[in-house]
């Protein structure tokens, strides 16, 4: 169990409402233009976060610093080029939190002189945070395995599937919870975000700081 401080708790806190923003809002924007409305009607295509906060994600997220969104009603069938298509949604929701940890990252220099002695390491770690989290974010997103959002790869393979990992979504939810606690998926998927945190960040001061 990772050892989480006052401070760091309230900080994933902050990250995690525009992660969770940016994001379920990207993914169904992308789902209607694809062709399925679905998201949309649901009220998901809205930057607030809390019509896309999940709970054990949250929870999953203050903890593990990995977490996931409240599931998106989205039908492949629907989706121009079916697989294909949900393929690129879930890309689309990839790329909307690389574009958002590499504006927190260019911000970094801004910081340290924008603001006061004292406020610029604050502003500055909730930056690094943000980027950091919004990287790892993504990455164990595109792991097709539900509650995780490319689990709807998982989900579409049939109707009767999808019905039942749905009914499941709790269940599904509190063991993604328990294989995060293994600290497995962290270690693995290390190096990803390392590597896209390094190609963000080009200027080695800054990759320096994101590490």
């Amino acid at each position: 169990m990772p050892d989480i401080t006052l401070h760091t708790l309230l900080t994933r806190i902050l990250v995690l409402l525009p992660i969770i923003a940016v994001y379920g809002f990207t993914l169904s924007w992308a789902a209607a233009r694809m062709g399925d409305p679905g998201p949309s009607q649901d009220g998901r295509a809205t930057l607030n976060p809390l019509a896309h906060l999940d709970s054990l994600g949250a929870i999953a997220f203050l903890v593990f610093g990995m977490g996931w969104i409240r599931p998106l009603s989205i039908d492949p069938a629907k989706l121009r080029g079916k697989i294909m298509g949900l393929i690129a949604v879930l890309l689309a929701g990839f790329l909307s939190l690389m574009l958002l940890a590499l504006v927190a990252a260019l911000l970094l220099p801004w910081v340290a002189t924008a603001f006061s002695f004292s406020g610029a390491p604050l502003v500055g770690g909730f930056l690094v945070t943000l980027a950091r989290l919004a990287v790892a974010f993504a990455v164990v997103n595109l792991i097709p395995l539900p509650p995780l959002a490319a689990g709807q790869l998982l989900a579409s393979l049939s109707p009767r599937l999808s019905e039942l990992l749905a009914a499941r979504q709790v269940i599904l939810g509190l063991v993604m919870l328990a294989l995060l606690a293994t600290s497995i998926p962290g270690k693995i998927l290390a190096p990803a975000n390392e590597e896209l945190l390094r190609f963000l960040s080009r200027d080695s001061a800054m990759v320096s700081t994101l590490r």
